[in-house]
């Protein structure tokens, strides 16, 4: 029988669906954001950059971890829309900081280091229950649906689970 062992990831909590951001603002977000014309995009990325410096710190620095130029782009285009559909929820998001940010990463690459050392029947049961008791899930299932189906040659598949990973901790931080 699969179990999480006590980690401190986000305060391990079940998350009741406050401030959850419904799956039709999610898509019709989405859907907003895939026609929107280059010119604008580059005015919202500005304004981003303005309203979510730390975001953008965040993001650059993930990039010059991690990724490719093709995964860096998925990577500042996802981040632009969930900053985007985090802006349609209540109350608005807020300026994330270093010290947020951090922690969640930590928390979450420790969470991450913990279930390494499950079994993978149980690994994938406590990643199913993690998923599940996130607030913003929709969210989460069109961000990680989107990269998994993501048919670019240059997209590395096995980077796309860093992808999500890093737009999660971003919705996470979002979430706080």
């Amino acid at each position: 029988m699969g179990f999480l062992p006590k980690v401190e990831f986000l305060n391990s909590r079940t998350v009741e669906p406050v401030n959850r951001i419904p799956a039709e603002l999610v898509e019709a977000t989405c859907q907003k954001m895939a026609i929107t014309p280059p010119k604008k995009a580059r005015k919202l990325i500005d304004q981003m950059q303005q309203e979510q410096p730390y975001l953008m710190a965040y993001l650059l620095a993930a990039v010059e971890r991690e990724f490719n130029r093709a995964e860096a782009e998925l990577l500042y285009y996802w981040g632009l829309v969930i900053w985007q559909i985090m802006r349609q929820g209540t109350p608005s998001p807020r300026i994330l900081s270093p010290a947020i940010l951090n922690k969640v990463e930590r928390d979450t690459f420790k969470m991450l280091k913990t279930l390494g050392r499950l079994k993978d029947r149980d690994l994938q049961k406590n990643v199913e229950l993690i998923f599940q008791n996130r607030n913003q899930v929709e969210i989460l299932k069109v961000v990680l649906e989107e990269i998994m189906e993501e048919d670019d040659e240059e997209i590395r598949e096995e980077y796309k689970g860093m992808l999500f990973l890093y737009l999660h901790i971003l919705v996470e931080c979002f979430d706080r």
